[in-house]
């Protein structure tokens, strides 16, 4: 190389480098806005990767069962931020509503149930209502802007019961590895994530952790309770499709199950 020809370079090396500093600088501020260290982040988008590809397979054995599109209403992980030992995390079965929701698989801003009346325009619903509802009585409610939400089957259908109508569609191979991933998923979310409190939100949900972790929990009328080995406290209450039942008694529960422990 002459020297004009590393004298003209030089500034574009020089913006090189000043672009990539930059986004370094970017993607620092990303990760520390979301709560999130970059470990976590490494995780997280190895877990993502995951789903996505495995979400590629799904859309294409679809694409050849047009019965299947009925159910099918997209994919996706996280209903809030993403951030390292949260007050509770939030287990449901999966992405409920009926709207064909294929949103990106990066973790939100916030938190779900509070995002749901903050937002402009505001989007709430009875779910996110009867659980601040319930946070409020069990005097719990300022926790939840620090909390995670997520589900343990990240597929999005209209009703938790179609997700086995959709996947005996699919094939054996697809049926067997969509569980055996979900379940894998689930377990790397937690140790992930090392919530203080995992709150299943329904019994199918406290009954899946329960036998993820080859544990019986503790009933007491709509509730149920167990710890795992690392003194993470799992408490699931019953619910009627958005309606928690006996909701004045679950409050007592989880003041009582954790008292001390926030």
């Amino acid at each position: 190389m002459s020297s004009a020809t590393a004298i003209r370079s030089a500034p574009a090396r020089g913006w090189r480098i000043i672009l990539n500093v930059l986004d370094q600088i970017r993607t620092k501020e990303f990760i520390i806005h979301n709560n999130m260290t970059e470990a976590m982040e490494t995780s997280y988008n190895a877990l993502k990767s995951e789903v996505a590809a495995f979400r590629s397979l799904i859309v294409e054995r679809i694409s050849k069962n047009e019965q299947a599109t009925q159910y099918y209403k997209g994919c996706t992980i996280m209903f809030s931020h993403l951030k390292e030992n949260p007050p509770f995390l939030f287990l449901g079965i999966n992405p409920g509503g009926g709207t064909k929701d294929d949103r990106e698989l990066n973790p939100d801003d916030g938190f779900e149930y509070l995002n749901a009346v903050i937002s402009n325009p505001p989007y709430d619903y009875a779910l996110a209502r009867n659980t601040r509802n319930l946070f409020k009585k069990a005097g719990l409610y300022e926790h939840l802007e620090h909390s995670v939400k997520t589900n343990i089957y990240y597929v999005i259908t209209s009703k938790a019961k179609d997700l086995s109508s959709l996947f005996s569609l699919l094939g054996d191979d697809v049926d067997d590895e969509f569980y055996r991933l979900a379940h894998k998923w689930t377990n790397q979310m937690i140790e992930l994530v090392k919530p203080q409190v995992i709150i299943c939100e329904g019994m199918e949900a406290l009954e899946k952790i329960s036998w993820l972790y080859e544990t019986k929990p503790m009933l007491e009328a709509s509730c149920g309770y167990f710890e795992l080995k690392n003194k993470i406290a799992v408490i699931g209450y019953s619910r009627r499709f958005s309606n928690i039942r006996n909701e004045d008694f679950v409050a007592e529960f989880l003041k009582t199950k954790l008292a001390g422990r926030l």
